[in-house]
């Protein structure tokens, strides 16, 4: 007899948001620490194993530090723990890949309009590559947004590298643009 296969998921975010985090300034540098959660449920069914796995575990769990050094050099940090308490099998056994780091940059500014990325980053080969998790409204990015990961052997979209961005023009019709090399 054939098994259904169920699958349920359900999300809920929980962030520290721009406006409160925390933050530790001194003469002429700044440091602001963050956090991001995502906690999620789901219920998988298999056709080849008997039970259902339930799963309440964090589908992202980062702390987030960024700052400056001075007025024209900035930094980002975000470490990632993902699917922090999530079972893989109907069995109910665990899978974690630990703490990774996401993103780590170091930003120097030439002007407002125009910006040197140094470090590891999202490679802007899609607009929603480029996207903050807090900008997602899904579970989780569109598995053909990120299909340079097999290629270059990136991390969620990410790679070494250096990158100059900017924004050109007036106010109404800006072009944003971003040119880069990695790794």
């Amino acid at each position: 007899m054939k098994k259904t296969l169920l699958t349920l998921s359900v999300t809920a975010s929980i962030s520290l948001s721009a406006q409160s985090p925390i933050l530790i300034e001194g003469n002429d540098s700044s440091l602001k620490v963050g956090f991001l959660s995502q906690v999620g449920f789901e219920a998988i069914g298999s056709d080849r194993l008997e039970g259902t796995s339930q799963n309440l575990f964090f589908r992202r769990l980062r702390l987030i530090f960024a700052g400056n050094f001075g007025s024209n050099l900035e930094y980002y940090i975000t470490t990632d723990n993902p699917n922090l308490g999530k079972g893989s099998l109907p069995d109910g056994s665990r899978n974690n890949s630990g703490l990774l780091i996401q993103d780590a940059i170091l930003i120097y500014k030439f002007t407002n309009k125009i910006n040197l990325d140094v470090g590891f980053m999202p490679v802007p080969l899609s607009h929603i590559g480029t996207q903050g998790a807090t900008t997602l409204h899904t579970w989780d990015y569109p598995s053909n947004a990120l299909a340079q990961n097999g290629p270059i052997g990136g991390s969620s979209g990410r790679d070494a590298g250096a990158m100059v961005r900017g924004v050109v023009g007036k106010k109404h019709g800006n072009l944003e643009f971003r040119v880069g090399v990695f790794q």
